[in-house]
């Protein structure tokens, strides 16, 4: 799954990768629309909580409660990292970021260096 931000001629950006496991969606609770679109780079079960059942769960459980709020203060932490970076860098220097953050979170060592393996984007159905 990937995140994506779409400009208005239809050009995309990837914003952030998701593995099997990660959650998005995370500001439901503010009401308005994501600005982004998910899109599935393969076969893909995405699992959704409506906004009450979130509202309750944060009201009546707290290690829901304290597991949403690490997730959103780690997308905030990350954002704080990248954001200047990705402002004042040129773009083969943000992809070299990119690139290096993939290589740790998804690669795979060999004896020839890092290999990153990414599923491939046949089949992308965005929701």
């Amino acid at each position: 799954m990937k995140i994506v931000s779409i400009s208005e001629k239809g050009t995309e950006q990837i914003l952030h990768i998701l593995r099997p496991g990660d959650v998005f969606g995370e500001l439901i609770l503010i009401g308005k629309p994501r600005p982004f679109t998910a899109v599935a780079l393969t076969d893909a079960t995405v699992s959704i909580l409506p906004l009450a059942i979130v509202r309750d769960l944060l009201a009546t459980s707290p290690v829901f409660s304290r597991n949403y709020l690490r997730l959103l203060s780690m997308r905030l932490y990350e954002l704080e990292q990248t954001f200047p970076a990705l402002v004042q860098a040129w773009p083969h220097h943000r992809l070299a970021k990119e690139l290096l953050y993939l290589a740790e979170d998804m690669g795979d060592e060999t004896p020839k260096g890092t290999r990153l393996t990414l599923p491939s984007p046949t089949n992308s159905s965005r929701t």
